[in-house]
């Protein structure tokens, strides 16, 4: 009976831990205040019901039960001292980067000198947007409009994506300059990409030249998060695709998620069909399966 309690607690335990990422646990922990609150009542209540068990079978306590009890109550006082760290990182500025080694929790403030030689460590990879020059003016006016349009209006069940597709010199690529340069004029162009089939490096190496343009946005939530993960991982831009994207792209744009007034931001992947075929597959997958967590001011725009 005792066991098959506190394993219902453990598992109780679990659920709260997995409820969220670790970093919206640490900020936000005060809203499991009562969740933790009744937890700690629940294992006061087992040992309360071992007491009364050895008190029923036995006539009197045992010194065992005295040590559980001492052993709860230390570890209660170990939680009442992580709560005071965790009250203490919310008054952090929001240039606190928060890392979290094997469950360990570390608060690093970090200063924007310390950001940005950071973000510097990303490198200074070429995005070719120079080399792609947009629509003539006043030709091909309408579709540039539309993408504005799509822009700007609520995403369609989490559809946060757009892709051009059409034959080679049908202009996909100079409305996506067009866009682009228009949505740099009003500041909500986050980063963008040209990929060149003879320059198959540099076309895998999009990840972090992304980063870069996205931790200079604007945006100190982006340029903190950002600046966390190269902290946390120094070689990262010669990781996998996989653990660039999720710690370098979609981590730190889910930090917008829950900001209802973000503005529009706006990634643009020009000519991925010029990319290798198996990189660009794994690169659409995973923009694909980011859009559920991602914020709805985030827009993708891919030409191929």
């Amino acid at each position: 009976m005792v066991q098959t309690a506190l394993l219902q607690i453990a598992e109780e335990i679990k659920i709260l831990a997995a409820r969220r990422p670790l970093w919206k646990r640490a900020v936000n922990y005060d809203r499991d205040a009562s969740t933790l609150s009744a937890l700690k009542q629940k294992i006061v209540d087992v040992i309360m019901g071992i007491q009364l068990e050895t008190v029923v079978a036995t006539g009197h306590e045992v010194d065992v039960i005295s040590r559980i009890q001492q052993a709860i109550f230390q570890q209660q006082d170990v939680l009442y001292q992580e709560q005071q760290v965790l009250i203490r990182m919310q008054q952090v500025s929001t240039t606190s980067c928060i890392i979290i080694y094997f469950g360990l929790m570390k608060s690093y403030p970090l200063q924007e000198a310390e950001i940005d030689r950071l973000i510097a460590l990303l490198g200074s990879g070429d995005s070719g947007a120079s080399k792609k020059p947009p629509c003539l003016e006043g030709t091909r006016v309408s579709l540039p409009n539309w993408i504005t349009e799509w822009i700007e209006a609520p995403p369609v069940d989490d559809k946060c994506g757009l892709c051009l597709i059409g034959a080679a010199g049908r202009g996909k690529s100079a409305v996506g300059a067009s866009v682009a340069e228009a949505e740099r004029a009003l500041e909500r162009l986050g980063a963008d990409f040209y990929f060149t089939i003879d320059q198959q490096d540099r076309n895998m190496g999009v990840i972090p030249v992304l980063a870069r343009q996205l931790a200079l946005w604007g945006d100190r939530r982006l340029r903190v998060e950002i600046a966390c993960a190269v902290d946390t991982d120094r070689d990262i831009a010669q990781r996998t695709l996989e653990v660039q994207f999720k710690r370098l792209i979609q981590g730190p744009l889910e930090t917008l998620a829950d900001d209802p007034n973000c503005p529009p931001l706006v990634i643009l992947l020009d000519g991925l069909d010029e990319c290798d075929n198996e990189y660009a597959t794994r690169l659409l997958r995973l923009i694909g399966q980011s859009f559920t967590t991602l914020s709805a001011a985030v827009r993708f725009i891919i030409t191929s």
